[in-house]
């Protein structure tokens, strides 16, 4: 069914029962650490998706599309690498998933694929059905965008209370940066420089012998954190008396775009949907993504869920997001949908009866008659006349 982990291993001995039972997930488990890495700008979403993948080491493979939009800052943001992935394939109204191999695959909204199957009515043993319009229909579309105004260098952090150092030790501090009292991410932090970032003097009221110069100081950035090291080498026990960081606070500010469609609002009321992602700083790009996505969901289409029993080519065969076309006379359904869910249920212990359950979803089809080029018009390409 899946390619995974055997997670546990433990016997069974309940009244009437003789067996051992064996656990097993799939690879997302090893996604599911926190995730934190230094602050880029003008990264690729599936830039910035590989590096992930390579930081945590992820063994399970991939096929990540080309996702060309462009983000002017971008971090892991201390949550799991999972959401991090989650956050930047939304970002780009992309999708992902597991496949029954184990491989992580990551589709561009511009991804078309072929039709795989088709699943007539008189293959439907059990049921076909299809849901309430307030259930699929969107006629209220906003998407936020969530920017960052760079500012000029200044200090970010401060450490409250002297703190003892001996001679030849070294004290770690994390830092968490802040702009007019606010947690903020920060971009070109300064390495703490002796004397004017972290002073280092024999008295803890900062009264006694300089010792700063015989002090030295390490840096490791993060988005919104920072990790410093000094190191006493003055030959004498003192106290830091003074630890700062410097760097460019990136303060947030919001906005975005919102689309509606009076006609479908009239119909079926106002049914909202907000996309508000952290990493969308794009004003044209929201506005976009917003009109796309009422055009696709302002209206009640019809997306069937199918349940069937007894066709194992059929059953096995689709994989999640594939394309597949559902044509239910009785129901007018006569369409191409992608498959946005799978279930199987054993209905006999020995898993020789299978139900199977698929869930169709809106598809985004990109526009055709022209060509496309994985591109970025001024980074890649040059304008010429």
């Amino acid at each position: 069914m899946f390619d995974g982990f055997i997670d546990n291993i433990y016997p069974d001995f309940s009244p009437g029962y003789r067996q051992t039972v064996i656990h097993a997930v799939e690879g997302q488990r090893t996604l599911m650490g926190d995730y934190t890495s230094d602050l880029q700008t003008n990264i690729r979403i599936d830039t910035a998706i590989a590096q992930i993948l390579s930081d945590v080491s992820w063994a399970g493979g991939s096929q990540i599309d080309s996702i060309s939009d462009f983000l002017p800052y971008w971090g892991g943001d201390g949550s799991s690498a999972l959401d991090n992935l989650w956050k930047l394939v939304e970002c780009g109204l992309g999708r992902m998933f597991i496949d029954r191999e184990g491989k992580l695959k990551i589709y561009s909204r511009l991804r078309r694929p072929a039709v795989t199957e088709t699943i007539a009515g008189t293959q439907i043993q059990l049921d076909v059905s299809t849901p309430m319009p307030w259930e699929v229909v969107k006629n209220s579309i906003t998407v936020a965008t969530n920017g960052f105004e760079k500012q000029a260098t200044a200090e970010i952090w401060r450490q409250g209370a002297s703190v003892g150092i001996n001679d030849g030790e070294t004290r770690t501090f994390w830092a968490s940066y802040t702009y007019e009292n606010q947690p903020v991410p920060a971009v070109n932090v300064l390495t703490p420089v002796s004397g004017v970032d972290f002073t280092i003097n024999t008295k803890s009221d900062d009264t006694g012998t300089d010792l700063s110069a015989g002090g030295s100081a390490s840096l490791a950035a993060f988005s919104s954190t920072a990790k410093i090291e000094i190191t006493n080498n003055s030959g004498y026990p003192g106290f830091i008396t003074l630890n700062r960081l410097r760097g460019d606070a990136l303060v947030p500010y919001k906005g975005g775009s919102k689309k509606q469609d009076a006609t479908s609002i009239a119909q079926y009321f106002q049914q909202d949907l907000v996309l508000d992602n952290p990493w969308q700083q794009n004003g044209n790009v929201a506005g976009d993504f917003a009109a796309a996505l009422l055009e696709l969901l302002k209206d009640a289409h019809q997306y069937p869920a199918v349940r069937l029993r007894d066709q194992i080519p059929l059953q096995f065969t689709p994989e999640l997001f594939d394309w597949m076309h559902v044509d239910v006379t009785d129901m007018d359904i006569d369409q191409d949908y992608a498959l946005g869910y799978i279930s199987h249920e054993w209905l006999e212990p020995t898993g020789q009866a299978i139900e199977t359950q698929f869930r169709t979803e809106p598809t985004l089809v990109p526009a055709t008659g022209y060509w496309t080029f994985q591109a970025s018009l001024g980074v890649d390409t040059v304008f010429a006349f």
